[in-house]
């Protein structure tokens, strides 16, 4: 017995004429068939696609340290936040940089290596050398951390008077000897800390 041919690119009003046996096939023709294909690659297209653009991470968030030097503070803050963030999966990262950065000094404090290295916190979560603050740091960060008020805020007065530091935020992290590094650390550890709780919401 031949098998019906029925085409299913019919209108819906156009109902087939069923056979008098109890089954019938619904078999594509040649043209039906490549039109089917085509369907089909650009939903696997489209849906790959659709997968790829949501594990596209969004870029991460910054938030600038500023101190004097770019040498000991600003660059303890940079590295320890840097590290609370890639353990605990926060999109933010952290920069530093310096109003006054001495021309030529290279690297970073011992003594913030040291204090890193009682915290178990590698020093490679920072910049090698000591950068100078700009007005691109600025406008390019989601949150300013100037870390000693009574010292800096005269300075970046002076640096950016024409500036409208809305995204700034004074600390109170003085220089040595005023306080020493164990104590100035681990102020700034609890501070980030906070901080970073703050920033989750």
């Amino acid at each position: 017995m031949e098998v019906p041919w029925v085409s299913i690119s019919r209108f819906p009003w156009e109902v087939p004429q069923m056979p008098s046996w109890p089954f019938y096939a619904l078999i594509p023709n040649e043209t039906e068939l490549t039109m089917l294909k085509t369907i089909l690659a650009v939903l696997m297209v489209g849906c790959l696609a659709c997968t790829a653009l949501a594990e596209v991470r969004k870029p991460d968030r910054k938030i600038l340290f500023v101190c004097t030097g770019n040498y000991y503070r600003s660059r303890f803050a940079e590295s320890y936040f840097n590290w609370k963030a890639a353990k605990s999966a926060l999109p933010w990262r952290a920069v530093s940089r310096g109003l006054l950065p001495v021309p030529g000094r290279k690297g970073i404090s011992p003594l913030v290596q040291q204090e890193l290295a009682i915290m178990g916190v590698p020093d490679s979560r920072t910049v090698s050398d000591p950068q100078q603050l700009t007005r691109q740091d600025l406008q390019t960060s989601d949150y300013v951390v100037i870390l000693d008020e009574e010292e800096h805020r005269p300075m970046m007065e002076r640096q950016f008077p024409d500036m409208a530091l809305n995204s700034v935020h004074y600390w109170h992290i003085n220089d040595i000897p005023q306080m020493q590094a164990h104590e100035a650390c681990s102020v700034m550890a609890t501070k980030i800390d906070d901080l970073m709780t703050r920033l989750r919401k």
